[in-house]
């Protein structure tokens, strides 16, 4: 009995002790979520300088695996790649942070964060895999490959999309193929992959009856709805790649009118403007691009001299 007892008292005084050290109203995780709602709301205005003013901490690149992901692929839509890139690289873990900062009360989150000691709650990532479609959408080719070649090929939609930008085509439809018969992937994604490959393969017909009954009209409507934007932007991609280019920048403008920052479809809508000599409307673009400081400011500074 008095064994039982003795322990007892142990965890009681354990659990006092670590309430009393951990209680702390202003905690930098729960301050780090309060700045990640205010960047939401950034985010949600279109103020993206705001959003990673609020989203780029410490704490939330570290610990915060869903708010890290989103971080960097502002960065990627802005055309700040080694900003993307060293975002994913700074992520350690997430363990308690996603759901003890939920709780207002610091004693709450104390004891989250206590239970959670002995969970297996670790969000776990690829980061290889991640950082080597960063390099992919830079168009910095070598080194996509060198971290594809690292990573641990989980993603099948996008190893068909490398390969077959590889003109590795035996290697492009194999994974191709599974990525379609993949039904924990989302119908879009699969149908996106099919024909972004079909296009690599000069199958644009095909690969542009795909991307134009992906197209939700309602989402057309809303301009916060973000749901056709990679379809404008890849239909726009296999336009450009054709010589099409009124069709394009018809494609680019789609999608700029719900991200007007995103990097690639301001610079595909300005270079479209070039081979149209319209020198004028592609200053204009290259300008949108510079609000966000990209990784190639002094090349875009010589397109608008």
């Amino acid at each position: 009995m008095k064994l039982y007892l003795s322990v007892l008292f142990s965890f009681i005084f354990f659990i006092f002790v670590f309430l009393v050290v951990s209680y702390n109203p202003y905690d930098k995780q729960y301050q780090a979520f309060l700045s990640e709602k205010v960047g939401l709301k950034d985010y949600t205005n279109k103020d993206i300088n705001g959003f990673i003013k609020n989203y780029d901490n410490p704490v939330t690149v570290k610990y915060h695996m869903p708010s890290m992901r989103m971080l960097s692929i502002v960065y990627k839509q802005i055309g700040r790649f080694d900003d993307a890139i060293r975002v994913v690289n700074s992520y350690e873990k997430d363990k308690d942070y996603g759901f003890c900062v939920l709780y207002k009360s610091p004693i709450n989150r104390s004891i989250c964060r206590l239970v959670s000691v002995f969970s297996n709650n670790d969000i776990t990532i690829d980061k290889n895999s991640i950082i080597s479609e960063i390099y992919f959408e830079k168009g910095d080719y070598a080194k996509a490959n060198e971290y594809f070649e690292k990573s641990n090929k989980t993603d099948l939609c996008y190893c068909s999309k490398y390969y077959a930008l590889a003109n590795n085509n035996k290697q492009a439809n194999s994974y191709l193929h599974k990525c379609m018969i993949d039904n924990s992937i989302s119908l879009k994604k699969r149908l996106l992959t099919k024909a972004y490959v079909m296009t690599k393969q000069k199958r644009y017909s095909d690969a542009e009856k795909i991307y134009k009954s992906l197209i939700n009209s309602q989402c057309d409507k809303r301009i916060n709805c973000t749901g056709n934007v990679e379809i404008y932007m890849e239909l726009a991609d296999l336009y450009k790649s054709r010589k099409l280019y009124s069709k394009a920048i018809f494609c680019y403008k789609k999608a700029l009118k719900v991200q007007p920052y995103h990097y690639n479809a301001n610079k595909g809508v300005a270079e479209c403007f070039e081979k149209l000599n319209q020198k004028s409307e592609a200053r204009h673009y290259y300008k949108q691009i510079l609000k966000y400081q990209p990784d190639d400011t002094k090349f875009i500074e010589l397109k608008i001299r």
